[in-house]
């Protein structure tokens, strides 16, 4: 009798974290609403007027016209590291492009740290209760619920992810990292990360794998350890946004066409994970042209017996089935569809593990 249990790999993307995230249409109005906040903010403690400060954000504000004329920000990041790769490195025009490059970065991760640690008003009342909350609540404010229920539903006593389970994200956000920290009781995110066995920026073995890097500064302060926007957060995001180009203000995001020796290590064991698989399930994630490239990589070896399931709105992933045999020739057909979008999808052989001549793969979104 076999009594292997089921290797179940999550393939995340964008959709994975809807419940708590702007999506990409949403994008440039959140930029916005986050630039409007900030300024009241520097307008709050500073001496300056409106003008000055704004004029200190005026590559903030070219950027954001950038923005809403491509299809979305990770796009415009592209288009700046290719201009970038264009140039002969070490040059004045390298130097410029290489700087517009990280900054798209730097408003990345001040968007998504903005949203951790900002609360939308739901009510009158609300703004007032929000300050008696613990920083738990103020965690689970702002996080996709679907991701405390899988780890409810995963995470062994020792609250550690099973060796069967593995998790290859797009996502540079930080919800696994909130979802875990009730479970941990640390406050900086990116030591809880490294707990739920999150590579990052290292060459070692992990479960988790963030082809993007993750949207965390690494300034003094160590905003992912922040829970509310304050005067401390605020010079973060102000230093981080203004036109000087800081270069000790660095961020966590290393997108996965970028070609150096951790993006390597990403794409290496995502594939892995993927050779690894009995059942792979994308949630969130539409396959995106200019990732082909690491999508043909981390599927190129999935196993023959493997089935992929895509969850999430039937019309959408009947779409995305149809996609993927320029992934690997014959993908379609081992590809089905779960329209059910209230958790992560767990099939039967996680609990029934004899099962597993049966089983399917199945894409999560």
């Amino acid at each position: 009798m076999n009594n292997k249990q089921a290797n179940i790999c999550f393939l995340l993307g964008a959709g994975a974290s809807y419940q708590a995230l702007p999506v990409v249409n949403e994008i440039p109005r959140e930029l916005e609403k986050m630039m409007e906040f900030i300024v009241i903010f520097e307008l709050n403690k500073s001496a300056l007027t409106y003008d000055p400060i704004r004029d200190q954000l005026n590559n903030f504000y070219s950027k954001l016209e950038e923005i809403k004329k491509h299809s979305s920000i990770d796009t415009l990041a592209r288009k700046y590291w290719l201009k970038r790769e264009t140039c002969e490195h070490g040059t004045s025009e390298y130097v410029y492009w290489n700087k517009e490059y990280e900054y798209i970065k730097r408003i990345i991760s001040c968007l998504l740290t903005y949203r951790r640690l900002t609360i939308t008003t739901l009510s009158d009342n609300f703004s007032n209760e929000i300050t008696t909350f613990d920083n738990k609540q103020r965690m689970a404010f702002k996080l996709d619920p679907r991701y405390d229920s899988l780890l409810a539903s995963i995470l062994t006593p020792k609250l550690r992810l099973p060796e069967n389970i593995s998790i290859i994200s797009w996502n540079y956000d930080l919800q696994l990292e909130q979802a875990f920290s009730f479970y941990e009781g640390q406050s900086d995110l990116i030591e809880v990360g490294k707990k739920l066995n999150i590579g990052y920026e290292t060459h070692e073995e992990s479960s988790i794998i963030k082809l993007n890097g993750t949207a965390w500064f690494n300034p003094a302060g160590s905003i992912q350890a922040f829970y509310e926007y304050n005067t401390e957060s605020h010079n973060v995001f102000w230093n981080a946004l203004k036109d000087s180009h800081d270069p000790n203000i660095k961020t966590g995001i290393k997108f996965s066409w970028e070609q150096d020796e951790i993006i390597s290590h990403y794409r290496e064991l995502a594939a892995k994970k993927i050779t690894e698989a009995d059942f792979v399930i994308v949630i969130g994630y539409s396959f995106p042209i200019f990732n082909r490239e690491t999508d043909i990589q981390i599927f190129s070896k999935l196993p023959s017996s493997a089935k992929l399931i895509i969850q999430g709105p039937e019309e959408q992933g009947n779409r995305i089935v149809s996609q993927m045999d320029s992934i690997k020739k014959g993908l379609s057909k081992k590809t089905s569809v779960v329209s059910n979008l209230d958790q992560f999808y767990l099939p039967n052989e996680y609990w029934q593990p004899n099962n597993l001549s049966s089983a399917k793969i199945y894409s999560v979104f």
